[in-house]
Order: structure tokens, then C-alpha cells, then sequence
């Protein structure tokens, strides 16, 4: 399930006067997460499960989206080409599965490493 959407949402807060202030602004959703607005883009992409720091830059600059450019200055077109580069990874489900398939495998033909995930 690959999917990135940026919705839409109000935020209402009040200063001392009890003056009501409404900000709309959008965020980024990207595998069922939302991207912090105030985070840099390749840090952000770290909360997907099996995208770290290098993956995370490698994937940017194979998109020729800056680094530093913060999550809520990303253009549609931007987050599109993110959300559709994600789909070549394995990521989330998928490889917690691949994982846990290997370490099975491992407990199966007795080797040393698979006995040591049986302790």
C-alpha cells in the first residue's frame, strides 16, 4: 500500500485576549505517515520505516529535491515524484516481513545465528 497525499487541515489557537486565530496549512502524508511541516525533507523521511539518513539522501538527489528544503515548501509535483520513488523501495510491512522470513529461515537449518535468535 504506497500512497502520499498533502491534506489539508485548520489549526485554531487563541493568544491572551482570547483572540481565536485559524491557520490552514497542509501536510504531508506519505505509507500512512504524517511528515512533520517544520522538519527539513531527508530528515523527515525517516520516520518511514526502513528509510534511514543515506537512503533518505540518495533518494533526493536522485529526485534533484534540495536537502534542506523544509516539508511544507514541497510542491505537489515534488511530493508526487517522492511518493512514486517510494514505490521501488522495500519498506514498512513488507520488509519487517522479509526480516522475520530470513531469521525463520535461519532458526530452520540450525546455523549458529538462527540458534541465537531462539535464546
Amino acid at each position: 500500500m504506497y500512497y502520499a497525499s498533502s491534506v489539508t487541515t485548520l489549526s485554531i489557537s487563541k493568544d491572551k485576549d482570547n483572540f481565536i486565530f485559524l491557520k490552514w496549512f497542509a501536510m504531508f502524508r506519505l505509507q500512512g505517515h504524517v511528515i512533520p511541516d517544520k522538519k527539513a525533507i531527508w530528515i523527515g523521511l525517516t520516520i518511514v520505516y526502513g528509510i534511514g539518513l543515506s537512503r533518505s539522501k540518495t533518494l533526493l538527489d536522485g529526485l534533484n529535491i534540495p536537502l534542506e528544503l523544509k516539508v511544507k515548501d514541497l510542491s505537489d509535483e515534488q511530493q508526487k515524484a517522492i511518493s512514486d520513488a517510494m514505490k521501488e523501495i522495500v519498506v514498512e510491512n513488507d520488509l519487517k516481513r522479509n526480516v522475520a522470513s530470513y531469521i525463520k529461515r535461519l532458526k530452520e537449518i540450525k546455523c549458529y545465528r538462527g540458534v541465537r535468535h531462539n535464546l
